[in-house]
């Protein structure tokens, strides 16, 4: 049994059998190719050179994969550099938190900061636009990551490795991640 190759970042999960046939659950995020020149069993259009034209990083129980997916959203107080406000400290142990995560048998598939709320525009209906958050509070939206997960009390364990200087985090179970290209 040989694992997939992608191109070094890690984002693909699935196994291939040396029989032509590749396990993967559609987490390819690489840069579109399967390695392996077996067909895949994943949702996603093959030719027969191997590419895998599916994005989609669905990976749980319901549809054939091994780990549930999360979003783990990341609440700070505000202040008003943002993330250029974040110790140093805080910042190495975001960077680090990718293979933590991995240590404990999780998978972190995407993540992103967000500007200061300040800097949001909301839309209401279709018709609404104003400046500023969806909703005020103290603590705004900073950043959100996807998670992959046995569960959901693993993806808790694991969301509690975040640091956080003055918020929390909240995980939800994802319906479907995919990224679209177009």
């Amino acid at each position: 049994m040989g694992a997939d190759t992608d191109d070094g970042t890690g984002s693909d999960v699935g196994t291939d059998t040396d029989d032509g046939t590749d396990t993967d659950v559609g987490t390819d995020t690489d840069d579109g190719t399967d390695a392996d020149d077996g067909a895949d069993a994943d949702d996603g259009a093959d030719t027969d050179d191997g590419t895998d034209t599916n994005h989609s990083t669905r990976g749980d129980a319901q549809s054939g994969g091994d780990m549930a997916q999360y979003a783990v959203m990341i609440f700070e107080r505000e202040t008003p550099g943002g993330a250029a406000d974040l110790p140093p400290e805080v910042i190495e142990e975001h960077i680090a938190l990718p293979d933590r995560v991995a240590e404990l048998g999780g998978r972190i598939v995407a993540g992103l900061a967000l500007e200061p709320s300040g800097t949001a525009t909301a839309i209401r209906g279709r018709e609404v636009v104003t400046d500023g958050p969806f909703i005020e509070s103290k603590e705004a939206i900073a950043g959100v990551f996807v998670l992959e997960a046995r569960d959901l009390d693993h993806a808790l364990a694991l969301a509690k490795l975040t640091p956080i200087v003055d918020g929390g985090v909240e995980v939800r179970p994802l319906v479907d991640f995919q990224v679209v290209e177009s």
